[in-house]
């Protein structure tokens, strides 16, 4: 499902067979508590965008941005890379025209972090502007990311009674049980403290209760809510 996985030659045959959507993830590289790495987002997405495909079925997903909107760049931490609009808006624009160039007819976007949704507002919004009338058309996911996020929120308080001060709003419970899923090698589990630890973790929630099957429902959350965005929008 991976274009940067295929030849030039592969792609082209996938798409004269009908594969015209192409999924463009974007993820981020920022901190996310002393037990996950800066890559989270990115691994996450990745994971999500190919189960994606799959339910969508002739639908190849393109290369993962991971320089995303983090704040000021002068002001990150240690490894955090930010990429702030505009120019997160011109890599996405760009991303965007490559697909339409080559053929895509359906173009989505999918972003696993709260910064990365008005970008994608905004470009998918000046694109079908500017194609319209043309066979092909920007989808700018965001219920993946929100919606998503609501639904995960409830089936927490629902099945564990977990409310949103222990779920938390960053690398806590939701997040550290999604990477759990999808590369536990990825979160250092010694290091997992009650409510993140030092109160420079940058953690909110209590991490110490995610699990992988938690993380697994979460990631079918957003998935499931990203394609009936997808379904509605193309009424």
């Amino acid at each position: 499902m991976f274009i940067d996985e295929l030849t030039w030659e592969e792609t082209r045959d996938l798409m004269k067979a009908g594969w015209r959507t192409a999924i463009v993830p974007t993820g981020g590289t920022e901190k996310n508590g002393y037990h996950m790495t800066l890559g989270k987002h990115n691994v996450i997405v990745t994971h999500s965008a190919n189960l994606m495909a799959h339910k969508l079925t002739k639908t190849l997903v393109a290369p993962t941005i991971q320089y995303v909107p983090e704040g000021n760049p002068d002001r990150a931490g240690p490894g955090v890379i930010s990429h702030p609009s505009p120019a997160y808006d011109q890599l996405l624009d760009a991303a965007a025209r490559s697909l339409k160039a080559h053929g895509f007819r359906e173009i989505i976007f999918i972003g696993d972090s709260g910064g990365n949704q008005g970008g994608m507002r905004a470009v998918a919004k000046v694109l079908n502007e500017e194609w319209k009338g043309q066979d092909v058309k920007v989808f700018a996911l965001t219920d993946y990311y929100e919606q998503g996020r609501v639904d995960y929120r409830a089936w927490l308080l629902k099945t564990y009674k977990y409310d949103d001060t222990i779920v938390g709003s960053h690398a806590g419970i939701s997040d550290t049980s999604q990477l759990l899923h999808v590369a536990p090698s990825h979160v250092r589990k010694d290091q997992i403290m009650p409510w993140g630890g030092p109160r420079d973790s940058g953690v909110s929630g209590d991490p110490t209760k995610a699990t992988a099957e938690i993380g697994r429902m979460g990631i079918d959350f957003k998935i499931n809510a990203a394609i009936r965005q997808m379904e509605t929008l193309k009424k």
